[in-house]
């Protein structure tokens, strides 16, 4: 991929025409605003590593670094332990219709969850390092996992096989995100790349390369855009339909360790080791707003209404709204 140069000039709105022709759009932007429309922090006492809600937001998981897999109730955000990892709960995803979870952890497990009944279903084992991604598919029935060991996996909530196991990537798999029409699986990993698979037959299908440093955060912009947000600083924007970057947002000043793309397609949000929670438009051209928390952000979760939850390090749980 033919690479955009970072500016040290704040213009926002610019394009860049490389090599061969690719117009990558690249922002670097100033700070908008400082704090507004930043909530009330919620303590949850351990660095929050995952963060999943339903599509209705009525429910809302948080994976903690001491293991505890926590439950968000009431309108106050009450928390309540769900369950408990051997090792850090890193990754925690909810089906849409909001009745299964999926945790992964350090213990090198995922557990499926019965949200409907706050129970166990049963423990996946088969992957042999930490497991890092998880994902659900839209019909609620399918689910992904990713782990250290360099593969992904494919399950359904009915059985305790998998349905595919996805072997490619030469460093582990951070994360895993199911395209809208759940015809895609996206995986990012410590290689630097990201790989696109067929959900349906578990089939490789290409390999986008572009980040200099460890991916670890990926999101679907509808179905023909991903966003990646890798530890070099960056989020690429990638086209599903050319396979290639159409935009590189490099306004953090930090590793990106999560994203998140708003109801719409149009807003991604990117949190970043720094603190900073930046809300940018999905051509990279413009930054629309942004808070610095007092810690890293480790995790985000979109909530109806373009509302998001953002988790740190120091174990704080933030609603945000950004101005978009």
């Amino acid at each position: 991929m033919a690479r955009a140069r970072a500016w040290t000039a704040p213009p926002l709105r610019r394009r860049e025409v490389l090599a061969g022709g690719l117009a990558l759009a690249v922002c670097a932007p100033r700070i908008v605003r400082a704090d507004a429309g930043l909530g009330r922090r919620l303590d949850l006492g351990s660095a929050v590593l995952g963060l999943a809600a339903s599509r209705s937001g009525d429910e809302v998981l948080c994976g903690l670094q001491d293991g505890r897999v926590l439950r968000l109730t009431g309108a106050a955000g009450e928390a309540r332990a769900l369950g408990r990892h051997g090792g850090a709960a890193e990754v925690v995803a909810v089906s849409p219709d909001g009745r299964f979870a999926v945790s992964g952890s350090a213990d090198r497990t995922a557990i499926l969850w019965d949200l409907e009944e706050g129970r166990r279903i049963r423990t996946v084992s088969d992957h042999s390092h930490t497991v890092y991604g998880a994902a659900f598919h839209p019909d609620g029935q399918r689910f992904a996992t990713t782990s250290r060991d360099r593969t992904a996996r494919l399950h359904t909530v009915a059985s305790d096989r998998p349905l595919h196991v996805l072997a490619g990537h030469a460093g582990g798999v951070e994360a895993a995100a199911i395209s809208p029409d759940g015809t895609l699986l996206a995986t990012v990993s410590w290689d630097q790349s990201i790989r696109l698979w067929d959900v349906g037959t578990g089939a490789a299908l290409t390999t986008l390369t572009g980040h200099e440093r460890p991916v670890w955060a990926i999101a679907f912009a509808g179905n023909d855009r991903i966003v990646s947000g890798s530890w070099d600083g960056t989020a690429i924007v990638w086209s599903l339909q050319t396979r290639r970057a159409i935009g590189q947002y490099r306004g953090h000043g930090d590793r990106i360790d999560a994203v998140a793309v708003l109801p719409g397609g149009e807003v991604a949000v990117t949190g970043a080791f720094d603190g900073t929670l930046h809300a940018w438009t999905i051509d990279a051209s413009t930054i629309l707003d942004s808070v610095t928390l007092p810690s890293a952000v480790r995790s985000l979760a979109v909530l109806p209404g373009g509302r998001l939850l953002a988790g740190t390090a120091d174990g704080g749980l933030y609603p945000w709204e950004p101005k978009t």
